[in-house]
């Protein structure tokens, strides 16, 4: 059985609302994020892990301690999170944002 492909969608701070002129954005890993809602409120970190099929988002620093000792990471909901900084070193996220790739830049200046 084939997996869909889901995007977590994930707001943008004001910032980047400004500068891409979108709302949201799908997250990745990699992307900056600021935690808005829940127990790690205003926690920041870089997104570890995301997995599309139970709606979760794991962010470097947002964990607990298990009951042996252990620091285990929490899920969060791509809702409760604002994307700070994206990871632009993909071309297709940078096509969708209307950005050219760093490279082709000083190709069409000639």
């Amino acid at each position: 059985m084939s997996e869909t492909r889901r995007a977590l969608p994930v707001n943008l701070v004001e910032e980047l609302r400004g500068r891409y002129g979108r709302r949201s954005f799908p997250i990745r890993k990699g992307d900056n994020v600021v935690v808005t809602k829940g127990d790690y409120k205003g926690v920041e970190g870089a997104v570890t892990r995301v997995e599309p099929r139970k709606y979760f988002v794991y962010v470097e620093g947002v964990t607990r301690e298990s009951s042996d000792g252990k620091q285990i990471p929490v899920p969060l909901s791509s809702s409760s999170l604002m994307i700070k900084k994206l990871k632009l070193d993909d071309k297709l996220r940078q096509r969708k944002i209307g950005e050219k790739p760093a490279q082709e830049a000083g190709e069409g200046d000639k």
